[in-house]
């Protein structure tokens, strides 16, 4: 049975994904995590992803959607990766990069320098995209986010990377899932974007709502 992905596309052709019925994977370690990914009692905002996903524990999570927010030639996508899918288009409107931003999300970076080894972000001809053509294809604006809801045993969460200029990107953490911050960024009345989208209201609602900040940063460039 297939059905559409949530998509919202203002000045891109739009994309479609079919459920194949294929079994689900999930990404499954030997250790499991005692508490939240996202959990009140933590309050250090001093460690970063990369130490807290390096500490004596491992994670079992499960990658739901990725919202793509004026990004990889998105206006507004949400693309649901819980479930095996094929995404149909026409050559050069997204596809690809849309799903190799999970190398963004998952891969413990902060900047786009050496990003020809690091992301390896090709072309049909095989040649590296530069640092400055995958920074502008994924954060072309300030207004530009990249969403992933996350499930583990504890429950759903949602992060967020956003730019903060000189080719770097940092993360939001919020305790809940995509649904409750979408309003703050997607409005479904008008099927535009919300009226406040921006970085500092959404670290308003994720201060909030008691998530975190990963590098903690104070200045917020764009």
């Amino acid at each position: 049975m297939a059905t559409d992905f949530n998509t919202h596309h203002l000045s891109v052709n739009e994309l479609t994904a079919h459920n194949i019925n294929a079994p689900t994977m999930d990404h499954n370690d030997n250790k499991s995590l005692d508490s939240p990914l996202i959990d009140n009692d933590l309050n250090d905002l001093e460690r970063g992803v990369d130490d807290y996903l390096n500490d004596d524990f491992r994670l079992n999570y499960c990658l739901n959607k990725i919202v793509l927010v004026n990004s990889a030639s998105h206006a507004y996508s949400e693309i649901p990766i819980d479930e095996p899918l094929v995404l149909l288009g026409k050559n050069n409107r997204g596809k690809t990069s849309s799903l190799a931003a999970t190398k963004l999300i998952l891969y413990p970076e902060v900047n786009f320098n050496n990003c020809e080894s690091k992301f390896n972000f090709t072309n049909k001809a095989n040649d590296p995209y530069s640092k400055e053509e995958s920074y502008k294809n994924y954060f072309p604006i300030s207004e530009s986010f990249i969403a992933v809801e996350v499930k583990n045993h504890a429950g759903l969460f949602t992060m967020l990377l956003y730019r903060v200029g000189d080719y770097k990107y940092h993360r939001l953490f919020f305790p809940v899932p995509y649904e409750e911050i979408k309003p703050f960024i997607w409005n479904e009345q008008t099927n535009y974007f919300a009226d406040e989208l921006g970085i500092k209201s959404l670290i308003e609602v994720q201060k909030k709502l008691g998530g975190y900040t990963s590098p903690p940063s104070k200045n917020y460039k764009m």
